[in-house]
């Protein structure tokens, strides 16, 4: 799956080229699409600077509380309701993360 990818993307990039619909995608995107995949890749980065520094198991462990800021955001930005599930969810990862950096 991973070595079909990038070639799914270039044939796709060609298929928009060719048919001009660079432009009306770009158009309807905006610069969104760009700033997510800047920010994800510093994430990465991140992530893989984090791993040289610390033991894999705290990174792991504390890069999943993304999720955690994703919901957050999702309840102030998009006034999402979190049900009691999602609650319970957050304070157990919470709980991992914390176990973890005092283990």
């Amino acid at each position: 799956m991973l070595v079909l990818a990038p070639s799914a993307a270039v044939l796709l990039g060609v298929q928009l080229a060719r048919n001009g619909g660079v432009e009306r995608l770009r158009g309807a995107l905006g610069w969104s699409p760009v700033l997510a995949g800047v920010f994800s890749l510093t994430a990465y980065g991140l992530a893989l600077a984090a791993l040289e520094l610390a033991p894999a198991a705290a990174v792991a462990a504390v890069r999943e509380t993304g999720i955690l800021f994703a919901v957050a955001l999702g309840v102030v930005a998009l006034r999402e309701r979190v049900s009691p599930t999602r609650v319970a969810g957050a304070v157990v990862m919470v709980a991992g993360v914390a176990l973890v950096a005092l283990g």
